[in-house]
């Protein structure tokens, strides 16, 4: 009988333990913010890169879903970034043209609301990335994909859900892609203005 309790406990021991561990895990998977909504209700335009003093201006229009939108951005703007904004030379600006369906929209959203924390132009060189561009799915920029990047560059997660979640950047971003087609008149995606000619 004693061997018997002795047995039940430790098995009971090694769940307990078990349960406790994946409870954790799960924890990390899904954070839970409670009944908490948006903290940051301020509407942040996405800052130029660089030097305000810099004699030239780069203005990137784009759509996330754009082919070549992703190589675009990794080799031209990323050695630009390095060699002229980087040393002062050059300031950078990056505008949605989110025309392409829900998707462009929502993951112009994304960019908007890691943006909120500081981090618009970590989140572009990670959503650009070929590791991510490489993924097998249908479509890459979607909600979960977009929420992993923003875990991966360590954004509050509680707080970019809530952006993401409220809407607070859809018109915006509405009216960010109105803009440029018409005010910058342009006729396709992937434009590129050096100080202001395209």
């Amino acid at each position: 009988m004693t061997r018997q309790r002795l047995f039940l406990a430790i098995i009971v021991f090694i769940l307990s333990v078990f349960l406790i561990g994946q409870g954790k895990d799960l924890n990390n998977l899904n954070i839970s913010c409670g009944e908490e909504g948006l903290k940051n209700l301020e509407i942040k335009k996405i800052e130029i890169l660089g030097n305000p003093e810099a004699p030239v201006l780069i203005e990137v229009y784009s759509d996330y879903k754009c082919v070549f939108g992703a190589r675009y951005f990794r080799e031209t703007i990323m050695p630009i970034i390095e060699e002229y904004v980087n040393t002062g030379k050059v300031r950078l600006a990056y505008y949605n043209l989110a025309f392409e369906g829900q998707s462009s929209q929502i993951a112009a959203e994304a960019a908007h609301c890691a943006n909120d924390q500081g981090k618009f132009w970590e989140y572009q060189q990670e959503i650009f990335s070929e590791d991510y561009q490489n993924q097998k799915e249908t479509d890459i920029y979607n909600i979960e994909n977009l929420k992993n990047i923003a875990k991966k560059i360590e954004l509050d997660m509680c707080e970019f859900r809530a952006c993401l979640d409220s809407g607070k950047y859809t018109e915006i971003v509405k009216e960010e892609t109105r803009q440029g087609f018409i005010e910058k008149d342009i006729n396709n995606t992937l434009t590129t203005f050096l100080n202001d000619k395209k």
